[in-house]
């Protein structure tokens, strides 16, 4: 059945997205930097690894050196929190 879409959400209404209006934008979108076409596969794969070893990502990515009772609550964090909408 063909239309458009004005609110989608999940059923714990975790995600909730709801249409407010209409705008005509003549300036054009910009893309973003860094970024590069993949299988839906290889990305779900990072996504699992950022979730499974979030302190080590975060770690890697900013240089800092954690404690393990840091990286035992990151990673913990990481796993309770995380509700993608793909």
């Amino acid at each position: 059945m063909p239309g458009l879409v004005l609110e989608v959400y999940d059923p714990n209404d975790n995600i909730h997205f709801t249409m407010v209006s209409f705008k005509n934008v003549v300036k054009p979108m910009t893309l973003m930097k860094d970024v590069f076409a993949t299988k839906y596969s290889t990305f779900y794969k990072a996504r699992q690894n950022s979730i499974d070893n979030a302190a080590g990502v975060l770690s890697n990515q900013t240089g800092i050196t954690l404690k393990p009772a840091d990286i035992a609550r990151i990673n913990s964090n990481a796993k309770r929190v995380n509700n993608y909408l793909d």
